[in-house]
């Protein structure tokens, strides 16, 4: 999962995926008393965030893979601060630029997976595929430019490597895939995640909490 490691772990498919969702601002903030978020960030990533229009952009950039690596922390068991050391590269198979899915550098890494909308940032963790996909509440399904519940459903498949996401869009048995739908009315954000079985949602403060259990 790090460069210079390999995580072969025979539990891994076993593992509960971790998701977690918060404020991109308050990821950087907490991020920040472990490892330096915008450090973290690969020369490649590094030049993609200055290439944002807008300061809220670039900082759901950053903020997204920050809690990325926490998560991963989290899943390897591991102090938050051993988040900087993850690595992966992007490369859409469409385009041929470092965009699209990720994949972690390693050996058996676990799948990731973020997203952003205005300035909440999603992130999910766990073993084989995995996608998730986020917006904020208030839509409505007949306009394009919206996220209803199908096109977050639709993302979260396609991130998770299901197909392309015009195709599952189109798809009339895109609820059969195992999708699971999540919402917090306290923050307006919904969204869902396709993972190999029910995530556990952790709290950004409980997921920085060294005195906490961490997978074994």
């Amino acid at each position: 999962m790090t460069e210079d490691s390999c995580a072969c772990r025979s539990t891994d498919e076993m593992r509960q995926p971790l998701l977690a969702v918060a404020p991109a601002s308050a990821v950087l903030a907490v991020a920040s008393n472990h490892f330096h978020p915008w450090v973290a960030l690969s020369p490649i990533e590094r030049a993609r965030c200055r290439s944002l229009h807008s300061q809220q952009d670039r900082v759901n950039f950053a903020a997204s893979r920050a809690l990325t690596r926490l998560l991963l922390a989290r899943w390897a068991g591991l102090a938050p601060s051993t988040g900087i050391r993850f690595r992966w590269y992007q490369n859409c198979s469409s385009c041929r630029t470092p965009h699209g899915r990720p994949t972690l550098f390693g050996c058996r890494p676990p799948g990731v997976s973020w997203a952003y909308a205005g300035g909440m940032v999603a992130a999910a963790v766990g073993a084989g595929a995995i996608g998730v996909d986020i917006a904020l509440t208030g839509f409505d399904d007949d306009d394009p430019r919206s996220m209803s519940p199908r096109r977050t459903a639709a993302g979260a498949a396609a991130k998770a490597g299901l197909g392309e996401l015009a195709d599952l869009l189109a798809s009339r048995s895109l609820f059969s895939l195992p999708a699971g739908e999540f919402s917090d009315p306290a923050t307006g954000v919904r969204g869902h995640v396709v993972c190999g079985g029910a995530p556990e949602a952790i709290d950004l403060f409980a997921l920085v909490d060294t005195t906490a259990d961490t997978p074994a």
